[in-house]
C-alpha cells in the first residue's frame, strides 16, 4: 500500500476565493518507508491578495512568495501529475479533509484539471486529525491530548506532536507538517491497531456502504455532539446521494418517531438531543461494528428488536429519506464560479477541451477556451491566460480582465475574499495585538498593501 502524505499553506481560508502558494508531499510505502518527496512554492495570481493574517502565521511575506520559482499554474500541473504517477494511494493529511482537500480541488477545478484526483484513479484518502479524534474517544490511553488555554483539548498537531514526545519542525510550513503527520500517523497505529484498523475501512464511500451493508449495528462517533458516540443502525440512504445515510441512535426508543410527517421529520434532523444523525460515507466517518460490546448503554436484544421496528414500520424509511434529500433545496444560488464547483461534471466535449488546453501552445489556448459549452470554463481558461501569458488574449479581453482585477482588489462591498480594504483593518487589529515579534515581516506586508 502505498501514501502520499501531503499539506499545504495558503492565502488565506476561502477555498473559493483563496488558493494554495506551498505544496508538500511525501511519498511513502506502508512502513511510512519514504520513497519520494515534493516541495513546491508559487507566486499569487493576480487575482487574489493574500491575507496579512495568513502571512504571519505561515512567516512567508508578499516578497518571498512573489519570488517563487512556479507561477500557480504551473504548480497546481506538477501537484496533478505526482498525484497521478502515484496512484493508486492513500492520500492523507492532517485535516485533509476538512481543509487542505478544498484548497486543492479548488485549484484543480479553477486551472481546468479533473477535480476528484484524491479519490479516483484507485485513490482513497486518510486524514491523521480524524483518527487522532478516534483514538482520544476509542482508546484514550494511546494519546496524550493537551488542554489549551481555555482548558479545552487541543488537536493542533503542534499540541499534539509535542504532547506525546514528538519532534516537531518548522510549524507552518508545509513540508514540516508533512513530516510531522507521517510521524503522528506512525505513533498511532502503534498505539492503536484497532482503531488505525477501522478508520483505514472508512477511507473510501464504497467501503464505508458495505460496512453500513454489512453491519447491523455501528458504534458513530462525532465530535460536534455533546454525547459524541453512539450506536447505531441505518435507517436508509438519501434517495439523491448514496454518500449519505441516515442513522437511528438505538438508546432512543423509536416509538415516538415512526409516524412522523416530512417537516417534523426535516426537525428531528436538526433537534437536540438528536435521534437522527447523518452519517456522510465520503468523509471518513469515525465508525465500527457493534456487536454488543459490555458495558453498552443499550444490549443487543434492545438494539435488535428497535432496529426491527425501524426496518419493519411501513413509511419511516421513506419519510426520512425525503427529509435528507431536500436539504439544501434552499440553497442560494450563487453568482460567482469560483463557488459552481460541485454544480455537475464537466461534459465529455468540455473534459476533452481541458486536457488540449494544457497541450496547446499559449497563442492558441484563447481560441481553445471560446469552445467551451460551460461559460465558466471559458472564464476561468481566460483568467490562466491572462496570468501566463497575456499577449495571448485579444486586446478586449486583457483590458476587462486587468479592470476585473483592479476591481476585486479594490471593492468596498461585502465579500468573501481578500481586499485591500480588508487588509488594512486586518493589519490594525494585528498592531492591537501587539505582534512585536514579527516586526520586519509585518512592514513588509504593510509597504505590500501600500499603506
Amino acid at each position: 500500500m502505498t501514501f502520499i502524505f501531503y499539506d499545504t499553506e495558503t492565502t488565506g481560508l476561502e477555498s473559493a476565493f483563496d488558493q494554495i502558494i506551498q505544496f508538500a508531499a511525501i511519498v511513502t510505502d506502508d512502513n511510512f518507508n519514504i520513497l519520494e518527496e515534493l516541495n513546491l512554492r508559487c507566486r499569487l495570481q493576480p487575482h487574489i491578495l493574500p491575507s496579512p493574517g495568513a502571512m504571519l502565521v505561515t512567516g512567508v511575506g508578499p516578497r518571498t512568495i512573489q519570488q517563487a520559482p512556479l507561477s500557480c499554474y504551473g504548480m497546481v500541473r506538477e501537484i496533478r501529475a505526482f498525484i497521478e504517477r502515484w496512484s493508486p494511494a492513500v492520500v492523507t493529511g492532517f485535516n485533509s479533509i476538512g481543509y487542505d482537500e478544498k484548497m486543492l480541488r479548488q485549484a484543480f477545478y479553477q486551472h481546468l484539471h479533473p477535480v476528484y484526483a484524491t479519490n479516483t484513479r484507485g485513490n482513497t484518502r486518510m486524514d491523521i486529525l480524524i483518527l487522532a479524534h478516534a483514538v482520544a474517544i476509542w482508546r484514550p490511553e494511546a494519546l496524550n491530548v493537551p488542554l489549551n488555554e481555555k482548558a479545552k483539548p487541543s488537536f493542533k498537531l503542534v499540541d499534539l506532536m509535542k504532547a506525546n514526545g514528538l519532534a516537531m519542525g518548522n510549524a507552518h510550513d508545509a513540508q514540516a507538517d508533512t513530516k510531522a503527520t507521517i510521524d503522528l500517523a506512525r505513533l498511532l497505529r502503534e498505539r492503536a491497531p484497532d482503531v488505525w484498523d477501522d478508520l483505514f475501512a472508512s477511507r473510501s464511500k464504497a467501503l464505508v456502504c458495505d460496512r453500513l451493508e454489512n453491519e447491523r449495528f455501528v458504534q458513530l462517533t462525532d465530535r460536534m455532539f455533546k454525547k459524541a458516540t453512539i450506536i447505531a443502525g441505518v435507517i436508509c440512504a438519501a434517495p439523491d446521494n448514496s454518500a449519505v445515510h441516515a442513522m437511528f441512535d438505538l438508546e432512543y426508543d423509536p416509538t415516538p418517531y415512526l409516524d412522523v410527517n416530512l417537516e417534523r421529520a426535516k426537525t428531528l434532523l436538526k433537534s437536540s438531543p438528536r435521534p437522527i444523525r447523518l452519517l456522510r460515507a465520503n468523509n471518513l466517518p469515525i465508525v465500527r461494528p457493534w456487536r454488543g460490546t459490555a458495558g453498552a448503554p443499550i444490549d443487543m436484544a434492545t438494539a435488535t428488536a428497535r432496529l426491527k421496528q425501524i426496518k419493519e414500520h411501513p413509511t419511516f424509511s421513506s419519510v426520512i429519506g425525503q427529509a435528507i434529500a431536500g436539504q439544501y433545496e434552499d440553497a442560494e444560488l450563487t453568482p460567482h464560479i469560483e463557488e459552481q464547483i460541485f454544480d455537475g461534471f464537466p461534459s465529455k466535449s468540455d473534459t476533452a477541451l481541458m486536457e488540449k488546453f494544457h497541450r496547446a501552445p499559449w497563442e492558441e489556448r484563447h481560441q481553445i477556451c471560446l469552445s467551451f459549452q460551460e461559460a465558466k470554463y471559458r472564464k476561468f481558461g481566460e483568467r490562466l491566460i491572462f496570468a501566463e501569458y497575456p499577449a495571448g488574449l485579444p486586446p478586449k479581453t486583457r483590458e476587462e480582465l486587468d479592470q476585473w482585477c483592479r476591481e476585486r482588489h479594490l471593492t468596498e462591498d461585502e465579500c468573501k475574499w481578500m481586499t485591500r480594504s480588508k487588509a488594512i483593518i486586518e493589519l490594525g487589529k494585528l498592531r492591537e495585538g501587539k505582534v512585536l515579534s514579527q516586526g520586519d515581516l509585518l512592514a513588509e506586508i504593510r509597504a505590500f498593501f501600500s499603506l
